[in-house]
């Protein structure tokens, strides 16, 4: 990160790394995934996750930096929010969350459905604990389903996604991170996104 991005970035909850890890295929240059390349620091506990075959790499950069997306303030959030409704790439929606206590993981779950009729067939699979409410939420526009060309987009993951917009075309930083606890059980792993634009800049090794 260079001193004009330190400043641009300077507030935001950062992370940085030794070394990130990439599971599959990958030319230079290329983009992985809706937004970016999806690295991890446990790629053994991704392949056993989401049975994942292919090579393993090694990214390394020097002076680089994450959005820790899980450590964003509200305030923070809310300007992330804020920008995403100026730039068109958001809009705000009704839709219907279904709610249910899972016994097996043990913790409250949610899910949100743009269509009622959806959400309420999903309350019948979710058990007797299952509600469904209405509630006013952010979903991603046209613009934004072309710009990361990732067409019907969950409202549940709309913020997720500009994030990684705002750290590449605000922050200009190399992506975002959710540093979510190891649980191969729960599917949970540390993971991020590097950002398309910044993938060039990365040293790519591989190591298995």
């Amino acid at each position: 990160m260079n001193d004009t991005e330190g400043k641009i970035a300077k507030g935001y909850p950062l992370k940085t790394f030794d070394a990130l890890y990439h599971v599959g295929e990958m030319n230079p240059g290329e983009k992985k995934s809706a937004t970016g390349l999806p690295v991890t620091t446990e790629p053994d506990a991704w392949k056993r996750m989401w049975k994942l075959s292919g090579s393993l790499y090694e990214l390394t950069k020097e002076n680089h930096a994450f959005l820790d997306f899980y450590r964003l303030t509200k305030k923070e959030k809310k300007e992330i929010e804020k920008w995403g409704l100026e730039q068109g790439y958001l809009k705000i929606t009704d839709v219907y969350r279904v709610s249910w206590y899972d016994d097996e993981y043990d913790r409250n779950v949610t899910l949100d459905f743009t269509n009622k009729e959806d959400a309420e067939k999903e309350t019948l699979e979710c058990g007797y604990s299952a509600r469904v409410r209405e509630v006013k939420k952010y979903e991603t526009t046209a613009k934004m389903d072309a710009k990361v060309q990732y067409p019907s987009l969950s409202p549940s993951i709309a913020i997720e996604l500009l994030t990684t917009l705002f750290a590449d075309e605000v922050l200009h930083i190399d992506g975002v991170w959710w540093d979510k606890n190891l649980n191969i059980i729960q599917l949970s792993a540390p993971e991020g996104s590097i950002c398309p634009s910044k993938i060039p800049e990365w040293s790519k090794h591989l190591v298995g």
